[in-house]
């Protein structure tokens, strides 16, 4: 029944999110603006893209200690991705956990902190690029007042991140006097999670994180100039940088897999903030967004294949993690 009840809240989330950007776009006007593209720009948006998924796979492998490859953190990266693509509820995330331990270098629960580090430093550099636009888009004090909020948020969360790392013998003794059943049977391997956190004492190794972190969010930037380029306009570094904010934060809303809705009223409602219309917004996300999922679900279903995986047996996998995912949700 939970599960029957997400899935129908990301349906309706998204159905919404449809209705909106879809909502008063004449079909005729889009079909000319989708015409009128220069589709030679996928290439480069294609490399951009390509380019992000290895330096986020790398700012990963960083974040693990570069206890395992490259190759093995891109692999395992893009097959988590399809699984976000196909199935609700973030596996993804637990996927590629697992299909990092299962190589032996590291524990699931290391590799599970490796991810929530990862995302977490993923957020902040985002965060930064979009506070650095939004003074040349809205009055400046209230700018500063939404990036103090921010920072409070980053701050509190940071923290609560350094009390777990440097506390965790304490906390991890007080699961394991809890009752052996349901989630608390996976106290050890908690306990390995809570290990992985000590990287949240390293300021060398988030910073090397950090940077590449950056590169993806320099190729994510690139990727949106070139597809607003591919239909014949202009834009600047304060477009790049606030959209792809914009849609960051919102394709973390509840929602069917892939963010299929609220990524796409994201990403037009970011647009149109800057004079573009509707129906160009609208072809912009729409195209931007089916580059990136066909990207992801070509090199997941190839490393997939590789290791003679499919989505179901990797999907089961996963749900074997699933009471550590609330584990990570409720830090």
């Amino acid at each position: 029944m939970r599960k029957k009840r997400n899935w129908g809240l990301g349906i309706l989330v998204s159905s919404i999110a449809l209705i909106i950007a879809f909502w008063g776009v004449q079909p005729a006007r889009m079909i000319n603006v989708l015409a009128d593209a220069n589709y030679l720009y996928l290439i480069p948006i294609v490399i951009l893209v390509i380019l992000g998924l290895a330096t986020r796979a790398r700012s990963w492998q960083v974040l693990m200690d570069e206890q395992v490859s490259l190759r093995q953190s891109f692999k395992a990266l893009n097959e988590g991705y399809l699984l976000n693509t196909v199935l609700p509820f973030r596996l993804g995330e637990l996927a590629r956990a697992y299909l990092i331990s299962r190589e032996g270098q590291i524990s699931s629960g290391h590799a599970l902190a490796a991810v929530v580090a990862e995302r977490f430093v993923d957020a902040v550099v985002c965060l930064i690029g979009l506070l650095i636009a939004l003074p040349w888009i809205i009055n400046p004090q209230w700018a500063n007042n939404v990036a103090f909020g921010i920072t409070a948020v980053l701050v509190a969360a940071l923290a609560i991140f350094l009390v777990i790392a440097y506390k965790r013998d304490k906390i991890q003794a007080i699961l394991a006097r809890l009752p052996k059943g349901g989630l608390w049977k996976l106290v050890d391997t908690i306990g390995e999670f809570f290990e992985g956190l000590e990287l949240f004492q390293k300021p060398t190794l988030l910073g090397q994180a950090a940077f590449w972190s950056l590169m993806a969010w320099l190729t994510a930037w690139l990727s949106l100039a070139m597809t607003i380029r591919m239909f014949g306009l202009e834009s600047n570094w304060i477009v790049w940088l606030f959209v792809s904010g914009i849609i960051a934060f919102g394709a973390a809303v509840p929602s069917m897999p892939g963010a299929v809705g609220v990524y796409e009223l994201s990403a037009v409602t970011g647009l149109m903030i800057f004079g573009y219309s509707q129906e160009t917004a609208l072809s912009i996300a729409v195209l931007g967004h089916m580059v990136q999922l066909a990207i992801t679900a070509f090199l997941g279903a190839a490393g997939l294949t590789s290791e003679g995986e499919t989505i179901a047996g990797l999907a089961a996998k996963a749900r074997e993690l699933m009471p550590q995912k609330q584990t990570i949700t409720n830090l």
